[in-house]
């Protein structure tokens, strides 16, 4: 179903930044001003003192819906810049690690003049950042004034602006989309900044000269998401990238690919904002460890979000899992376990009768509705066996012979590793693939992995839906999985030991994972993202002290060293 307006279509803009320097002058870049102290070369900035300031507004009457929506905006590289317009404060998107600030800052109506308050913030971008400095400035049109702010975030940046809604209607005939995609849709434009090619962990494409300042603006169309995050004050968000008709438009977002499809994750149940980053760079190493099992995975950064001129703070972004996120083939399944309770084999069966690809709580995910109902049991089967020998009869043998052993051992280590609460049986995608034998093997991949490191879901209120576990004892592996490797019919639990061990010198070492942790709390807070976070949802209770994290995750790496031994 296609939305009925039309936006304009996608628009890539890439800047390259510049880097300056000084010695005996201090010399400073801030967007579109080159200056040394009380020099100012800009045609429509000026960088003047505090009591400059003031006097201008003396000079002229103050106007404050010179800022109104579908006025003056203040800008980056032309593009209008996140406005949080109850807070009076624009957002631009800078790179933490240069020293140079990037891009050039101006306005979109060439008959105004923008003024920036100099203070000792200018020439320390580094500390006007982690300190989330906020720079005075005031846009004068004529006569007229409005005073105004600007805080540079040190994480790419998101506006979002919301032109339109419509609710999905699907005949009960297409039960997918009928039971799962019938959310109320939100859509508007999207702008997306991103500084110098720097998003965290990964590094965007830069252009020839090595440094490059990208915009990417679109249509989207977007929804809530999630069961427990959707309880949280604080949303999470599906967003889809569309072109003029509404369809999907792949882009390459911070590093991560091209998608149409992605998640902003809330992050609102982990005070650290640390878990969800930290579990998927580590099934991201785990996957890319294992050259002859495509295990797949959808990576993650941290941004800052601005929907309809709200600061809606910090976010985490990940690729939707799909046919391009998992590398799956054609011949690929690819099934979502959304709950942990499993179908009956006439649950299955009732699904293929009515050429259904669902069968609560599982969905066939790819490939979709037509070719599942053209042979719906060639689709559900490899999923019937799989569950036949692991619940419905549970046959150790059978179950060997129609699962990926590497990607298993894998999954097994992985979710042990991370104490992944919420993923032993749900928040999994299964891949049925085809071997070159001609077998099919099933292969797991996890999926929101926000319950994990000691967080646990509750229904206790008070606690906010999530709650801490101290015991680095608990197990997380279905037991029907681990009485396989303990079986060691094959020589499964050697070779899952001797995989802990390989993992234990590097991947899962307790420097890698504990490092992991701490660079990503260090960025969020260099960023001044995780302060102005913690400001915008004091509920959330963030904090960034790692100390109970990382004390649990040490003792549990060492409990594990036990049990795999």
């Amino acid at each position: 179903m296609k939305k009925q307006v039309k936006y304009k279509k996608w628009k890539k803009i890439v800047y390259s930044g510049r880097f300056y320097t000084g010695i005996s002058l201090f010399l400073v870049i801030f967007p579109g001003i080159l200056f040394t102290k009380g020099i100012v070369k800009a045609d429509q900035i000026d960088l003047v003192s505090k009591e400059e300031y003031q006097e201008l507004m003396e000079g002229c009457e103050e106007d404050q819906s010179l800022l109104a929506e579908g006025g003056i905006a203040l800008t980056i590289n032309n593009c209008p810049l996140p406005y949080d317009r109850e807070e009076n404060v624009w957002y631009v998107a800078q790179n933490p690690e240069a020293e140079a600030w990037e891009g050039i800052l101006g306005l979109s109506e060439k008959c105004a003049e923008l003024y920036l308050v100099d203070d000792d913030y200018i020439g320390n971008k580094r500390a006007s950042l982690e300190e989330g400095h906020l720079f005075e400035a005031l846009v004068v049109k004529e006569e007229k004034y409005a005073r105004t702010y600007l805080a540079a975030s040190g994480m790419p940046v998101i506006s979002i602006e919301t032109k339109d809604t419509w609710q999905p209607v699907y005949p009960v005939e297409d039960i997918d989309n009928y039971v799962f995609n019938s959310e109320r849709r939100y859509m508007g434009d999207i702008t997306i900044f991103h500084a110098d090619g720097n998003s965290g962990t990964h590094q965007a494409a830069k252009d020839s000269a090595g440094s490059a300042y990208r915009i990417v603006r679109g249509n989207v169309s977007y929804h809530t998401r999630g069961n427990t995050s959707d309880n949280f004050e604080k949303k999470s968000y599906a967003l889809k990238l569309t072109d003029e008709e509404g369809e999907g438009e792949k882009q390459n977002l911070f590093g991560l690919g091209e998608s149409a499809d992605w998640k902003l994750l809330a992050g609102a149940g982990d005070v650290t904002k640390v878990r969800e980053k930290t579990a998927w760079q580590l099934w991201e190493e785990i996957a890319e460890r294992q050259e002859n099992v495509s295990e797949g995975f959808s990576a993650m950064e941290y941004c800052e979000v601005v929907l309809d001129g709200d600061y809606i703070g910090m976010y985490q972004i990940l690729k939707s899992p799909g046919r391009d996120t998992l590398n799956l083939q054609e011949t690929d399944i690819l099934y979502k376990f959304l709950q942990a309770e499993m179908p009956l084999e006439e649950d299955i069966q009732s699904s293929i009768d009515a050429c259904y690809p669902v069968c609560y709580p599982i969905r066939i995910r790819y490939p979709g509705q037509e070719k599942v109902s053209a042979d719906p049991a060639g689709y559900w089967e490899p999923l019937r066996q799989y569950l036949g020998a692991a619940y419905w009869h549970t046959d150790f043998e059978k179950l060997y012979s129609v699962m990926d052993l590497d990607n298993t051992i894998d999954y097994y280590l992985f979710l042990e590793a991370t104490s992944a609460w919420d993923n032993a049986c749900k928040n999994t995608y299964h891949i049925a693939r085809e071997t070159e034998e001609g077998e099919v093997r099933m292969l797991t991949i996890p999926w929101d992995l926000n319950y994990t490191f000691g967080d646990e879901y509750t229904t206790e209120l008070e606690l906010g839906k999530t709650r801490f576990n101290p015991d680095m004892t608990k197990l997380y592996t279905e037991p029907v999985i681990r009485q396989l490797f303990m079986n060691n019919t094959h020589g499964e639990e050697d070779i899952l030991k001797d995989r802990w061990k390989e993992y234990r010198q590097d991947i899962l070492s307790d420097e890698h994972v504990l490092g992991l942790m701490r660079e990503n709390m260090a960025y969020m807070q260099r960023s001044g993202a995780f302060r102005r976070d913690s400001e915008r949802w004091p509920m959330q209770n963030n904090n960034a002290d790692l100390t109970k994290i990382v004390d649990y995750e040490r003792e549990r790496l060492g409990f594990l060293d036990g049990y795999f031994g």
